[in-house]
This record gives C-alpha cells, structure tokens and sequence, in this order.
C-alpha cells in the first residue's frame, strides 16, 4: 500500500491517520492469509520482526503473537489459531529479508520451534549500543529518541494467550514492529557518521543470526583519536556484555 498524506488539506490529517492506522490493525488467523502475508513480504529487502509470548506458566515459552511489518503495511499473525507457519518460516529463513528486530535473542528462541533459524538479523538494540546509546536501551526509548515517536505501555503485562484480542492490544503489539524499519535506517545513518558500520558487521555475524549483514549506507571515513578510540572500545565492549546477558524485552 502507498499512502500520500501530504495531499490531504491540514483539517483532514487526523482523520486520515486515524484511518490508516485502523486499516493496520489486523490479525491473520487463516492459511491463505497468511500464505498471502508472506509472498508480500517475500518480496522486501527488509522486515520488521516482533513476538509476543508468555513464559511464566509453562516450562517452554509460549508463542502467542508474531508481528511484522513491511515499508507500507504491518500485520499480525496469531500461532494459536494457525498450527502450520511453515509459509512464513520461508520467509524469516531467507538471506535476502533482512529481519529487523530489537533485543531479538529471546524473540529467536521463541520462534525456533515453530519457524526454525530465523536470518539474517540487523538487531537494533545492538546498533543503538554502538552509537553510544545504552547498551540495554528498550525499544520505545530508544523510537522516543531517534524518532521522537511515544509509545504506549499500557499492555506491556497483557497476556497474549487470552482471545479475542482487543483492538487497543492489537495496536500496541503492531507499535512494536511499525518503527523497526525507520529506526534500523536512522541508526545505519548515525553509525555511518561515526565510521562505525563494520563494528555493526562484525557485532550481528557473530550473534544468534551467524548469517552476514551488509549496510545499505556506505561507511564514511573516520580517523580515530586515542580519546575516541577508547571510547569506541568501550562502546563496543558494553555490546558484548550486553549479548552475554538476558535481552532487555520491555519497552522502557
């Protein structure tokens, strides 16, 4: 989908977000849906990824909830009502979609089961860390931040198990995945500017992805100080603990 709201007069704006983002809040629950969600998706350079599970009531976590998200379009996909994912493992398995996610060990994890090896994956909140911000930054400070977008974190403690979902935790969990894209493209521009591309490269092919990740800006060059390189090893080794740590899933 395309959508032009710069031609709709001032008066008009908010209608016509509101609208948008109603036309986004949906759920896939049927195999030719998702069959269809797929082959979109299939087509992209990148996707925005997302889960939501429950792990405090059973031994192995509960997959509940998969979002994704595409430059003009964003779904989710209930795994409680489709026991086959199989069109969508297509998909999360492919070198050519890049898979973007923050904090993403856990969502891996999550997936394995029902997806298999999800790669390759440009993690944000790994990107984030490198541009100096907190190596733990959540998701939505880090969107406050970069792209001055407030998130809600009203059903942060929702359990995604329970069905029918409301449209309200349809459209907090399709928040999770709307800025993946946008966010992934502001910190590949800060990293770009501070020369730090090929520490990103370096940082996503030794993860959990283990599958190469090239940027889509070019590396501008960047002669380090003493002062700067310091900083940079210590920039890059917050990154490192952070990966040897449980990921950060709240979006604070």
């Amino acid at each position: 989908h395309v959508f032009r709201c710069r031609r709709v007069p001032r008066i008009m704006g908010r209608i016509v977000q509101v609208i948008l983002r109603i036309r986004l809040q949906r759920i896939v629950t049927k195999a030719p849906d998702l069959a269809a969600l797929a082959a979109r998706l299939a087509a992209e350079p990148r996707v925005g990824l997302d889960t939501e599970f429950l792990r405090e009531r059973t031994y192995r976590a509960q997959l509940c909830l998969v979002q994704l998200s595409s430059p003009g379009d964003a779904a989710c996909v209930d795994p409680l009502a489709l026991t086959d994912l199989t069109p969508l493992a297509g998909v999360l398995a492919s070198s050519a979609v890049i898979k973007v996610m923050h904090a993403s060990r856990q969502d891996l994890e999550v997936l394995m089961p029902s997806t298999g090896l999800v790669r390759p994956v440009f993690d944000t909140q790994i990107a984030a860390a490198l541009t100096g911000l907190p190596a733990q930054i959540g998701y939505a400070e880090a969107v406050r931040r970069l792209l001055g977008q407030q998130l809600a974190k009203s059903h942060t403690r929702t359990d995604w198990s329970r069905r029918p979902l409301s449209s309200e935790q349809l459209e907090y969990a399709l928040d999770d995945v709307r800025y993946l894209l946008p966010l992934a493209a502001r910190l590949e521009e800060e990293l770009g500017r501070l020369g730090r591309l090929e520490w990103l490269a370096e940082e996503l092919s030794s993860g959990a992805s283990a599958a190469p990740w090239t940027p889509t800006v070019p590396a501008a060059g960047f002669s380090m100080t003493p002062c700067c390189a310091r900083s940079s090893c210590a920039c890059r080794a917050r990154s490192r603990r952070w990966r040897r740590s449980p990921g950060c899933r709240r979006r604070s």
